[in-house]
């Protein structure tokens, strides 16, 4: 049989060159699948499709399938040679494009190539690979058999070549299923005449039993054409009613995927099946009950009577009704003729994750945002089927938008308070600086404070490295006040080395470390560092260089003045008695007056054996504060919940900002 002339085109198999070839051992068959084949391998011979191979590289099976009329359809096992060959990305044609396009017209003709994959040549350097096995000889294919992993794509890839003027005009064309569409008679015989003149051009061939000329409807790709537009087909819908009511996962995902190729034609498809949907979840038990038995006699009601969907007309406004409920967004586009509005697509879709999480008005803006820009490509002369989905996915995902708007002040949750300790057994340090040069070449300090008592140590230094942090806390912390439980630092490069968190772990140490974006959580040393920070500006003057000397009198200052967190001083929280300030020595206080050496030793020793009833009053009290603070805080809170997949932006930090854009930097960075 004539063919399409290998210079115009040809069908070659890009194998990876990696890819060891595979002969599968012979499959043993019936008798009566024996005699099929060998019965459609004489046919094969006789066509000249197929030539006889002596030695094989790539060997594979034949497999018989039953037709519908009862006859044998033999098939050939490619498997292992598709899995050798990458996919061809050539792009095939939108189905609901081609559907459209294809409706509203009054005269159709539907055409069927005769073997239209057997037309195509097999380039010979590849004809070997195609090798099948049967009783009597090995043989492999001179043309494009079925099968192949893109043989679809290189048939497409003929049809866009051979009527590249005429589709779209008066011819669409998906793979091998073809409509010629005409408003009268006389255009379309000229319209088959230029049709047969390409496919006489090219030697190719029609099957006259599977072809249909010049009626007034047709099923084509799934759907019924019509001059009245798209209806859906019988066939599918009568499948569904027909259904029983599903009794496991297995039948229901049976139904969900007859549904899909029917969703354009059901309204509000996402509201009927919402409970279906639930059961198709990995972690959901199969339970069918009454609502989803009510939804499944609704969607068979519905396919009962299926509406008639009309082709659009770019010359008219196309308006979007919209159906908003808690977890389905379902909209229908339809337009307006002679005062009547005829539906041309029902969409609808599940709301996702946190979208279930928007208010009402921000549900509907997804679904409305993209009403302007549908106006806008239709004006423009575009249309797409799915032109409202898409358009909507994009104003969902304005990235302008989102990268400048305004920062979020309000918190998304309630404060969670650090849980209480007893002395010394939690640490914050962090480290200030850099000052004026200092005696000694001291620039940075470094700072540490007990959580409980608010205990401040210090230490000026000349450099920060993890090995004076490592000393520092020997001298300052540890051999002082024992091995504390916890330390919490920032991100620094001094906290986070290796070196000193061998030393923290050596000791047993919990050393936790703050995240970048949330410096709070050693907020109290951050705090020490500001109280420091502020004595040492108003007592240094001129003389910014002698912060060092006053170092002294700020920290005493500090530990003697009581905390508003507990209402006592850190040093008696420390050492379990005031101390004596200078305001005792001018004016002499009652201990000072009547201090007695007898008696000095007992008062300490009853101090000593009341500070652990002024602690845990001190307790109770900094308790009562964090419950006063965390009331305060949580009025404010704005909760916007997080989940894993959920895309978030984050806020742009200054050092994150690009200083050449100034005012016009964003706010936000991502999405991540």
């Amino acid at each position: 049989m004539p063919g399409i002339d290998p210079k115009f085109l040809c069908h070659r198999l890009a194998v990876c060159r990696d890819a060891r070839p595979v002969a599968q051992k012979k499959r043993k068959m019936g008798d009566e699948k024996r005699k099929a084949a060998n019965a459609e391998v004489q046919k094969l011979l006789q066509a000249k499709f197929i030539r006889e191979v002596t030695y094989t590289t790539w060997l594979a099976n034949v497999v018989l399938v039953k037709k519908s009329n009862g006859k044998w359809r033999m098939c050939t096992d490619y498997t292992d040679l598709n899995k050798a060959c990458p996919k061809d990305a050539y792009p095939l044609p939108c189905i609901d494009q081609l559907v459209d396009g294809a409706s509203g017209h009054s005269i159709f003709s539907f055409l069927d190539a005769y073997s239209g994959y057997n037309q195509i040549i097999m380039h010979p350097a590849d004809e070997e690979k195609t090798t099948f096995i049967t009783e009597n000889a090995n043989f492999c294919y001179k043309v494009m058999p079925f099968g192949l992993k893109n043989a679809g794509a290189t048939y497409q890839r003929l049809m866009d070549k051979v009527f590249r003027g005429q589709i779209g005009r008066n011819i669409e064309i998906y793979v091998d299923d073809m409509v010629v569409t005409s408003n009268s008679m006389a255009d379309h015989i000229a319209d088959l005449a230029e049709i047969f003149g390409e496919l006489r051009k090219h030697n190719m061939r029609l099957n006259p039993e599977k072809c249909t000329f010049g009626v007034k409807g047709g099923k084509f790709l799934g759907f019924m054409l019509s001059a009245r537009g798209i209806k859906a087909n019988r066939d599918k819908c009568q499948a569904v009613i027909d259904m029983r009511s599903p009794s496991n996962l297995k039948e229901l995902q049976r139904l969900s995927g007859r549904l899909v190729a029917l969703s354009r034609f059901l309204p509000r498809l996402g509201d009927k099946i919402s409970l279906m949907t639930k059961l198709l979840r990995k972690a959901s038990t199969f339970l069918w009950d009454e609502s989803c038995e009510e939804a499944f006699m609704a969607l068979k009601a519905a396919l009962a009577t299926p509406p008639i969907l009309t082709r659009p007309d770019p010359s008219r406004p196309l308006l979007v009704y919209l159906a908003v409920s808690d977890e389905v967004i379902s909209s229908v586009l339809v337009q307006e003729k002679e005062g009547i509005q005829t539906p041309v697509y029902f969409a609808s879709r599940l709301l996702q994750d946190a979208e279930t999480r928007y208010q009402l008005i921000e549900k509907a803006a997804l679904g409305l945002g993209a009403r302007t820009t549908v106006s806008k490509l239709v004006r423009a002369g575009y249309y797409w089927s799915t032109m409202n989905n898409d358009c909507a996915a994009l104003v969902k995902k304005c990235q302008p938008c989102q990268k400048h708007g305004n920062l979020i002040h309000q918190p998304a949750e309630q404060l969670h308070c650090i849980p209480p300790a007893w002395p010394f057994a939690t640490w914050g340090a962090d480290i200030l600086g850099p000052f004026p040069v200092a005696k000694g070449q001291c620039k940075f300090l470094i700072v540490s404070m007990d959580l409980f008592t608010k205990w401040i140590e210090v230490e000026p230094l000349a450099c920060i490295s993890a090995h004076q942090v490592q000393k520092f806390l020997w001298r300052n912390v540890i051999t002082r006040f024992g091995i504390p439980h916890t330390l919490v630092t920032d991100n620094g490069l001094q906290f986070t080395d290796r070196k000193l968190n061998e030393f923290l772990v050596g000791l047993r140490i919990h050393h936790k470390v703050t995240s970048v974006e949330h410096p709070q959580t050693n907020g109290q040393a951050k705090s020490a560092n500001k109280v420091i920070l502020t004595e040492l500006k108003k007592r240094l003057g001129e003389a910014k260089g002698a912060w060092v000397e006053q170092l002294p009198e700020v920290l005493w200052a500090y530990r003697c003045t009581p905390q508003s967190t507990t209402q006592e001083t850190p040093f008696r929280l420390v050492y379990g008695s005031d101390a004596m300030i200078p305001v005792e020595i001018e004016e002499p206080s009652f201990r000072r007056a009547h201090f007695d050496e007898t008696n000095n030793e007992a008062e300490l020793r009853t101090n000593l054996d009341m500070v652990g009833e002024v602690r845990d009053r001190a307790l109770v009290v900094a308790e009562a504060t964090k419950q006063r603070y965390k009331r305060r805080f949580d009025s404010k809170v704005k909760p916007r919940e997080f989940r894993e997949g959920d895309l978030v932006w984050r806020v742009t930090s200054d050092a994150r900002k690009d200083p050449r854009q100034g005012k016009f930097a964003p706010n936000w960075d991502g999405p991540f």
